[in-house]
């Protein structure tokens, strides 16, 4: 029973995260170096599909024995700037605007941002099989297949 309470939370769930930019200022520990570093997400998007990967009809979804799950991942990054100004000297009235500006995505990156990780972004497939011992397949199917398709991955170093 509570296989089956599981098996059915995975497949129905959907999970959307959208503009997160967290940042951490430090203009007091090196007066005349102050840096900043945080990390970003422009998008991750984790949604239920069929077994032809459509998102539009779900309803043929449940009649088939595996789960099907398409995710998105865009502009996940980490970032320690020495160079940019700070957020803090600026008006609150523009916070939205210059965190917004600060994450990267699939076709922008901020200029001016020393990146320690990313911006990554990849969408990639994932098919489950949960229960390969009675799915009539003498266990031919995987239970975990995973599927990386277009992707971008940037790694900048420190020590230059």
């Amino acid at each position: 029973m509570v296989e089956k309470l599981v098996a059915r939370m995975i497949k129905n769930i959907h999970v959307e995260i959208k503009r997160i930019h967290v940042r951490y200022e430090d203009h007091v520990t090196f007066k005349d170096h102050p840096f900043s570093f945080g990390f970003t997400l422009n998008t991750f998007v984790l949604e239920s599909c069929t077994d032809s990967w459509e998102t539009t009809n779900l309803k043929d979804m449940y009649v088939i024995p595996q789960i099907f799950k398409l995710c998105n991942l865009d502009g996940l990054a980490a970032y320690l700037n020495t160079s940019v100004e700070q957020y803090s000297k600026s008006s609150q009235s523009l916070y939205t605007n210059l965190f917004c500006s600060g994450i990267a995505t699939m076709d922008y990156t901020p200029i001016g941002y020393q990146y320690l990780l990313g911006p990554i972004n990849v969408k990639s497939k994932l098919r489950l099989n949960p229960k390969p011992e009675s799915d009539g397949s003498n266990y031919t199917i995987p239970k975990v297949i995973y599927q990386s398709g277009k992707e971008r991955f940037h790694y900048i170093s420190l020590l230059k």
